[in-house]
């Protein structure tokens, strides 16, 4: 069964037939990536077998290989559970947002070193991964976010310098799978790097604020909505305070809103056709004026950043 809710790749749950070795049996994933994506395919083989040394709760890998030797492809355990974004509108709403702050800073505990992935900061995230969409779309953003972006990075980058941790890179409750038993296993590592932890944390409290417009059902929308700031806060709250780490405000801003421009420039890619079209659930079921909420609240969190 093909898995649409998966932007990054295709995804597809499968069961394999016939006589396979024992640890091949029962529900498995397979992620096929695009064309030329080898290296971020051996990456997050790499980095699957490590988190598993490490006791933190994600897929194993099975295989991984080539498929019609054009598109990179992982065989990987399926993990058991829900998305966490279906329990946002239920009572386990609290337990599972603290949950995740947990988890995210329990991520950041683990010793970086080792670990075979990018290094990137503000100065990076924008030279690299924006400056690359950008060339991509033809959209204009007539709120100067680009610009206010480049003039404040270099800041954001020299200043109060910390530890690099691990980072998940997209670290939300639809890469998030809750078992019955209410434990956590964390999906889709493509965007894992070592990185500033407001990298990380800035990305997840976004996407929160948003969190509204990818619940499925009109209620389970309304309710989130009117719970956008506090699922941001509670998210904080319980990571600090696993953490034992006080995040700083115009830090976190600042990642905020680098990764709601990130979201601006991807839809755009999708409305454009420089991405490829994986008939995703999730981006289908977005608002079309979301690319102008995006930028909005990027010119909201600016006075926060700039303060």
């Amino acid at each position: 069964m093909r898995v649409t809710a998966a932007t990054s790749a295709w995804v597809w749950f499968v069961e394999l037939a016939g006589d396979v070795r024992a640890e091949w049996q029962g529900p498995q994933v397979l992620r096929i990536f695009d064309p030329g994506h080898d290296e971020v395919l051996e990456r997050e083989v790499a980095l699957s077998r490590r988190l598993v040394a490490s006791g933190f709760p994600v897929a194993s890998t099975r295989w991984y290989g080539q498929l019609h030797d054009t598109h990179p492809a992982l065989l990987q355990q399926r993990l058991p559970g829900r998305p966490a974004i279906e329990l946002l509108g239920t009572p386990k709403l609290r337990t599972v947002v603290r949950a995740l702050g947990s988890l995210q800073a329990r991520l950041h505990g683990i010793d970086p070193s080792g670990f075979e992935l990018p290094r990137v900061d503000a100065a990076d995230f924008l030279s690299g991964d924006l400056t690359r969409r950008r060339r991509a779309v033809n959209a204009v953003d007539q709120t100067g976010t680009w610009e206010w972006l480049n003039d404040t990075g270099e800041r954001i980058t020299s200043s109060r310098r910390e530890a690099a941790v691990l980072c998940h890179g997209d670290f939300h409750p639809l890469n998030a799978l809750v078992s019955d038993d209410g434990s956590i296993g964390v999906v889709d590592w493509t965007d894992a790097s070592i990185s500033d932890r407001h990298h990380d944390v800035g990305r997840s409290i976004a996407i929160f604020w948003f969190a509204s417009l990818i619940a499925e059902h009109p209620l389970e929308r309304v309710g989130l909505r009117l719970l956008r700031n506090w699922l941001g806060r509670t998210h904080r709250a319980a990571y600090e305070q696993s953490a034992a780490f006080q995040l700083d405000d115009h830090r976190l801003a600042w990642w905020q809103i680098a990764h709601l421009y990130r979201g601006w420039l991807q839809l755009n890619e999708h409305a454009e056709g420089a991405v490829p079209n994986r008939d995703s659930s999730t981006t289908n079921r977005l608002p079309d004026d979301l690319t102008d909420r995006l930028l909005q609240r990027c010119v909201a969190l600016r006075s926060n950043a700039s303060s």
